[in-house]
């Protein structure tokens, strides 16, 4: 088997980037984008784009980059291979790492065709699995969840990081590197309409989706930023369905939803008149409601 250079390879198929350990980061050679979602590995040719272009060896790049057969693609290789200057890789000027993209590789890798019992046993569905590209970590008992822009929030779907939900060992939730939660709403894929449910965590907002209740997104904790505000100015109706998180006989998602209202109200950037989902006092979160349990409370909510 041939020795490629993987780097120089890039390099003459126009894929310009930075290193950050064995991959080279850049703009995907097979869409339009502006921010880097191309993750190339350099010791073995192997290629992923995260906005969904897909993934494979490198023959398989130079195949769709040049829309050629598997066959033109390996000579491209041996030809390309033969102009390539013999070069010390100790030679090279330190380059800037980019932040850890270990999350997007780990996503990439794990399993999409089993899930565990819990998934099931919580109520979620294949469908559910499928539609939001929910992943499992069987090794370590984790589930994945993706995080993606979506295109009618900006230009294009794009994988911004990942949500890992440990079932076994660790924090409950942890996320990737970097994800910039404060900038974007889990979920959120339209600008405007009646009504919009936003919740605390990722699958309170994939419970409400799979039930059909009502559009929503989630938060990914109690904080509401200045840009989340501006993602809700064309809703009518902002419904918010915290958590009923009793600490000390406080329920700090009753105090957090009036602090959210409050903000709400007075930003001036948004005309939505602001509800509570009230859950039933059994129930922890949306998550752990039945459908008729939110159906009925959606019916009842209350201006804040």
């Amino acid at each position: 088997m041939a020795e490629y250079n993987y780097a120089e390879l890039a390099s003459q198929l126009g894929i310009i980037g930075r290193r950050s350990g064995e991959q080279l980061i850049a703009r995907c050679p097979l869409h339009q984008e502006r921010n880097p979602s191309f993750s190339l590995n350099l010791k073995h040719g192997a290629w992923t784009c995260f906005a969904g272009c897909g993934q494979g060896g490198f023959h398989r790049l130079v195949m769709r980059v040049n829309s050629c057969s598997i066959v033109a693609a390996h000579d491209w290789m041996l030809n390309a291979a033969a102009l390539m200057p013999v070069k010390n890789p100790d030679a090279n000027p330190p380059v800037e790492l980019l932040p850890d993209m270990r999350w997007a590789s780990l996503f990439n890798s794990v399993n999409r065709d089993e899930m565990p019992q819990w998934w099931f046993d919580r109520g979620f569905t294949w469908e559910t699995t499928n539609t939001w590209d929910i992943r499992w970590n069987g090794e370590h008992g984790q589930l994945i969840i993706p995080f993606y822009k979506y295109p009618d929030i900006q230009d294009e779907q794009l994988l911004l990081g990942t949500i890992t939900r440990n079932l076994k060992n660790g924090p409950k939730y942890v996320n990737s590197p970097g994800l910039p939660r404060s900038k974007y709403l889990y979920g959120l894929t339209a600008q405007h309409g009646p009504l919009l449910i936003l919740t605390e965590g990722p699958l309170d907002h994939l419970w409400l989706q799979q039930n059909k209740i009502a559009p929503s997104a989630a938060l990914l904790g109690l904080n509401m930023s200045e840009e989340h505000i501006r993602l809700l100015h064309g809703f009518d109706e902002i419904c918010l369905a915290l958590d009923n998180d009793y600490k000390d006989k406080v329920n700090h998602g009753e105090v957090a939803t009036q602090e959210i209202a409050t903000r709400l109200m007075k930003s001036g950037r948004i005309s939505s008149q602001v509800t509570r989902l009230r859950l039933p006092a059994h129930r922890k979160d949306v998550g752990e409601s039945t459908a008729l349990e939110l159906e009925q409370a959606l019916k009842d909510r209350e201006v804040v």
